[in-house]
Order: structure tokens, then sequence, then C-alpha cells
């Protein structure tokens, strides 16, 4: 099972999961009765993937509220980027849909078409190449 695919489809079912601490555990939260026997056995096979995604998926939320959106529209936008199936099958975010987003807001959103849009590793500065 693809890692970005169990996180979306939790979401769906209204369970949630989050890092604790370091990121060295996870943190399920689950309406009552939406955590079935399955759901526990493959959150506990994919626990280290769904640790690192939760990870990454934390970290594209604090970039998306330093670029001026809530804490709430961040942590939103990017569950969007998952749920929304704008993740890679490799667990990388791709921020697609946002980076439209950023492009309307400049004015730009007909005029530039978006051909790739990647998560650098090491810190850049804030630019676009066009």
């Amino acid at each position: 099972m693809i890692v970005w695919s169990l996180y979306a489809d939790l979401c769906a079912r209204g369970i949630y999961l989050s890092t604790i601490g370091d990121g060295s555990k996870l943190r399920v939260k689950a309406p009552p009765g939406a955590l079935n026997e399955t759901m526990r056995r493959a959150i506990q096979d994919h626990k280290a993937d769904l640790t690192d995604f939760c990870i990454e998926l934390e970290e594209t939320a604090a970039i998306l509220e330093e670029q001026g959106n809530t804490p709430e529209q961040a942590k939103a936008l990017a569950r969007e980027c998952v749920t929304g199936g704008t993740a890679t099958p490799d667990g990388e975010l791709w921020l697609r849909a946002y980076a439209h987003l950023e492009l309307e807001r400049m004015g730009l959103g007909d005029r530039v078409e978006i051909v790739s849009v990647e998560r650098l590793r090491e810190p850049a500065e804030r630019s676009i190449a066009v």
C-alpha cells in the first residue's frame, strides 16, 4: 500500500495522524468507531512510513503558514495536497495547486504554465523561474 493513499483513506474516515515530540511517535485521533481492526493493522504495518509522511506534511504546513496562511489554512492546504491526489507515489508532496494559487495572487496565472514543482532539499531564496 502506498503511504499517501493510506493517509488519504484515513482522512476520509475522519482519522488524523500527527507526530509527537521529536517525530519518533505517531498520534492517531479518530472519532468513535472509525478505527477498525483493519485500519489499526494498516497503521501499525506502515507506521514508519506514515511517521515520515506526517513529518513532511507538518513541514509543508509550516512553510505554507510562513507564506501568510493561518495555521488552520496551512494545515488544510497541506492536507489537500495529499487527499486531493496531488502527492507523488514516493511521498514527496507536489505543491502544484498552491503554486498555481501563488501565480494567481501575483497576477501571472493566465500567463505562466507550471511545468513542474519540486521541493528543494537545500534552503533557497524564494524565487520563480519563468
